[in-house]
């Protein structure tokens, strides 16, 4: 009897080992592992079928993120607008100066040092530049070269002139420029439209003051 029980075993043992060589509980095991996989991942992500796409990712709760962190960016940049505090660059080859948000990055200078730009994003941004009058223009020359009919808003003085419209992909941009010394000196803002109202006060001030 227990020569029978023994035997049983050995060739138990053997069948084992041979479906595992071949497959047989390698497979089973797989089958059933992957169901396992599948029914956490359907628990976690509340899926009724797994497929590539969803394995990879679910797109309705990556737009979802994207348009969350959207959000955030947005207040975090009115935040930084209404605590804004101001810095001072002075350029030394034409001698002007502006004032601009300490929330803006200053770049450096071009090689020929007219000016310098500023930003805050990629959409957000300062710039400020000069040039001798070389053509010896007035500033109702150089106001009609960037004005256009179609402008939003625009006014032309004695020795300076102001341009504000919206740029080919809807941003805001408010341009003054300066004759001084027979020095073009010229300051630009953009910005996108939704800030319009955050960066009323900030405009004011920098171009009330241009070229200090």
């Amino acid at each position: 009897m227990k020569k029978t029980i023994l035997i049983c075993i050995i060739a138990t043992i053997i069948s084992l080992i041979m479906l595992c060589l071949y497959g047989g509980i390698g497979t089973s095991l797989g089958i059933v592992f992957l169901r396992r996989i599948e029914q956490n991942y359907k628990i976690v992500n509340d899926s009724k079928t797994i497929t590539d796409d969803t394995i990879i990712t679910n797109h309705s709760e990556v737009e979802d993120s994207i348009e969350v962190v959207e959000i955030e960016n947005t207040n975090y940049i009115r935040t930084q607008l209404h605590e804004v505090q101001y810095n001072y660059y002075h350029n030394s080859r034409f001698d002007y100066s502006i004032e601009y948000p300490s929330c803006f990055i200053q770049q450096e200078e071009p090689t020929n040092g007219d000016g310098c730009s500023f930003y805050m994003n990629e959409r957000i941004y300062l710039s400020v530049f000069a040039s001798y009058n070389a053509l010896n223009e007035t500033i109702a020359d150089r106001y009609y070269e960037n004005a256009i009919s179609t402008v939003a808003y625009s006014t032309l003085k004695n020795n300076w002139f102001v341009i504000s419209d919206y740029t080919s992909d809807g941003r805001i941009f408010y341009q003054k420029t300066v004759l001084k010394n027979d020095i073009f000196m010229t300051a630009i803002l953009c910005y996108p439209p939704e800030y319009k109202n955050d960066f009323q006060k900030i405009t004011q001030r920098i171009f009330s003051k241009f070229p200090n």
